[in-house]
């Protein structure tokens, strides 16, 4: 039996507790919104009701909080806890049967293999469940096809330029210097035309590939990029697509001047030889 500072007998750790609170005047609803504590909670502290309470650590950190509010003396408060409710007897642990002292024993003994088998059976199960898993996205898997790269589009102006960029083009110009002389010529993929190039004149060819036949190359100087070439009656620029473009590299019509093919050439001169013939 403890007194407190008023000389009152105080029998139980409740009893301390709600002779402080009725002390302050304060309802058990203010304390809990004030410490935080659950009306319930502390109903089982002034009940002496610690079977509804955690254990002794959670019931001494209660009382540090209430004597913070209530103002009481913490160790006080503890002692009388100790004294009437957490006593040496209260602490010892009751005595088990022998039967169940063998149980536990032959439990701690048996408990590796238990460990063991409980192991077994879980890495079973999982091995179960992966290759189940496996199967099912195997079949619901369909094979996608390669995603396939698009080139990006570019204008026809950017083409046309880097490739001018990469082609050297051929600067050629023809000057009539001793007579007149017609010539037949083509550039790239344009139409075949006729000119009649007069004593003292020039014409400037600009091209990728370029063909000429000339009717009185004597009469003319050629220039390739500033500098004199040698003239011939056929001419193919670049030089080295001589060996593809063979003379004559166009053949008109003897009567109406039109361009027509090699064959058609020669069904022509076949049947004027056999015209005149008859």
């Amino acid at each position: 039996m403890v007194k407190n500072d008023l000389s009152v007998e105080i029998k139980s750790i409740g009893e301390f507790i709600l002779f402080h609170r009725e002390r302050k005047n304060l309802s058990i609803q203010d304390l809990s919104s004030i410490t935080k504590i659950r009306v319930k909670q502390l109903n089982h502290l002034e009940q002496n009701n610690f079977k509804a309470l955690p254990s002794k650590v959670y019931i001494i950190g209660f009382l540090k909080t209430l004597s913070r509010v209530l103002e009481f003396d913490l160790a006080l408060a503890i002692d009388i806890l100790d004294q009437h409710h957490f006593n040496e007897e209260a602490l010892q642990p009751v005595p088990k049967h022998k039967e169940d002292i063998s149980f536990s024993i032959s439990l701690k003994s048996y408990w590796p293999w238990y460990k063991a088998v409980v192991m077994v059976v879980l890495v079973f199960v999982v091995t179960v469940y992966s290759l189940t898993r496996s199967k099912q996205e195997e079949r619901v898997t369909t094979k996608v096809p390669p995603a396939v790269k698009v080139a990006p589009k570019v204008k026809v102006e950017n083409l046309i330029s880097e490739k001018e960029k990469h082609i050297e083009l051929v600067d050629l110009e023809l000057k009539a210097i001793k007579g007149d002389s017609w010539l037949a010529y083509k550039i790239d993929q344009q139409k075949i035309v006729r000119y009649t190039l007069k004593k003292g004149q020039s014409l400037v060819l600009k091209g990728e590939k370029i063909r000429i036949t000339l009717g009185n190359p004597q009469a003319v100087e050629l220039t390739k990029s500033g500098q004199i070439v040698a003239i011939e009656k056929n001419l193919v620029f670049p030089e080295h697509l001589s060996s593809i473009y063979k003379p004559p590299f166009f053949v008109f019509d003897d009567q109406s001047g039109a361009v027509i093919t090699k064959r058609m050439h020669e069904e022509n001169q076949q049947r004027y030889s056999n015209e005149t013939q008859i």
